[in-house]
Parts: structure tokens; sequence; C-alpha cells
């Protein structure tokens, strides 16, 4: 029971509940293994895909820099797929160059993400 308990631990940073039974623990600590996992299965897949050219959107936020016309422009690409640029929030890359440009850009284009079919 000692050895659950300090499974539990490791797995949750938390104390496991004292009137736990056995049995509930058992499961709580395969759960919290199963999560472990599957979490880190996630990540790979993310990680091949990005690799891949397939997903530049990773699990962790990303910082996208591109000077255009003597000014560097930063952006903070998150992993739920948002962006935000010069305190704003937008839902893609392309719309954040059109307001950079001034004109229609294929945002991954214009940021240099791997990927990116076309050339401009």
């Amino acid at each position: 029971m000692d050895k659950l308990r300090e499974r539990y631990y490791q797995l949750t940073k938390q104390k496991a509940p004292e009137n736990m039974s056995k049995i509930m623990l058992e499961k709580y600590v395969s759960w919290h293994e199963q999560v472990k996992k599957e979490s880190s299965l996630i990540a790979l897949k993310e990680l091949q895909q990005l690799l891949k050219g397939k997903s530049f959107i990773t699990s962790a936020p990303t910082q996208l820099v591109r000077e255009y016309q003597g000014k560097k422009h930063e952006v903070s690409m998150h992993p739920n797929g948002c962006f935000f640029y010069e305190g704003k929030q937008y839902k893609s890359l392309s719309k954040i160059a059109r307001e950079i440009t001034g004109t229609n850009w294929n945002g991954k284009l214009f940021f240099r993400v791997s990927g990116a079919k076309a050339t401009r």
C-alpha cells in the first residue's frame, strides 16, 4: 500500500487521501499513468507532424519573428491555435501578415514557417 501511495504522489504531486481503499488507489494510479502515457503519445505525434511539415502548431507557446521594411514583428503562437500580435488576438497568421503589409499574404509564407509550399 505504501508503494501505491508513493506512486500516486509521483503522478499527482499530491498526497493520497488516507481513507482511500487499496482498490480505489490502484484505479487512480492506473488512470493517471494512462493519462501520462497518452499525453506523451500526443506530444510525440505533434512533434512528428511538425518535423514532416504537416503541422506548425506545437503544444508549447512559440514565438515567430519576421523583419519587414526595417521593423521587427513578433507573433506569439499558442497551442490552442490562436496568435497574438501587438496585444491583439488573431485566428490566423494570414490576417497578421495582411495587417503588417497591407496586402494579402499566406501567413506561413510571410513568417517563413516550414511546410509552406508556394513562394512569394
